[in-house]
């Protein structure tokens, strides 16, 4: 399938413009990576066995490794599908500047705060593995340093969670308030009407 028959099938018949399926499929898997690696490190907060709190940080770091390839995957794609439809052709030039910078920043943070926890694991002199498969330590270990990187690390994750908060305000808005179906081009579910093409 070439370039042109992908983004071709991201404007179905029906008129809704729809997301390339495997673009849909990596939003959501990434979104539900998100939030698995978030709930692992609140819950461990309140977990006092020290078995139980390596097991809940080690699974915190697989999400954000896996955040991370998929960002890079989905970062890719987009290069590769090139411009995609725009889900609000009628609004305005800042509106529409205001939500492409939302979009760069959350795909920067997607990339980043994953590096920066990577990089505080090593600084704090833990070893790294993705299920069993050893990775390399960027930085020697370094308690002043383990500490910064704790800090931006925090940082980065709560202001990618209120942006993420943001985002997803701005879409119900437009949905339900505006009623423009904009949640239409990402629903998971439409992917297998999708695929089928012509169903209504």
């Amino acid at each position: 399938m070439n370039q042109q028959q992908d983004i071709k099938r991201a404007v179905p018949a029906g008129g809704h413009t729809m997301r390339p399926p495997l673009l849909v499929a990596l939003q959501w898997a990434t979104a539900t990576l998100v939030v698995l690696g978030l709930a692992l490190i609140l819950v461990r907060e309140i977990v006092e066995a020290k078995t139980g709190r390596a097991s809940l940080l080690q699974m915190h770091r697989w999400c954000g490794l896996l955040v991370w390839g998929l960002t890079v995957w989905r970062v890719g794609l987009r290069l590769r599908f090139g411009p995609l439809p725009d889900l609000l052709p009628r609004r305005s030039a800042g509106a529409r500047f205001v939500a492409r910078a939302v979009h760069m920043l959350l795909y920067g943070l997607l990339f980043c705060v994953p590096i920066l926890g990577w990089c505080l694991s090593s600084a704090d002199g833990q070893h790294i593995d993705l299920f069993g498969l050893p990775l390399p330590l960027p930085i020697a270990a370094h308690e002043d340093v383990a500490d910064k990187l704790h800090t931006w690390h925090t940082a980065m994750a709560w202001t990618f969670a209120s942006l993420i908060a943001a985002h997803i305000a701005a879409a119900c808005w437009h949905q339900f308030l505006r009623r423009e179906p904009i949640l239409r081009a990402m629903w998971p579910w439409h992917l297998s009407t999708h695929n089928r093409g012509d169903s209504p």
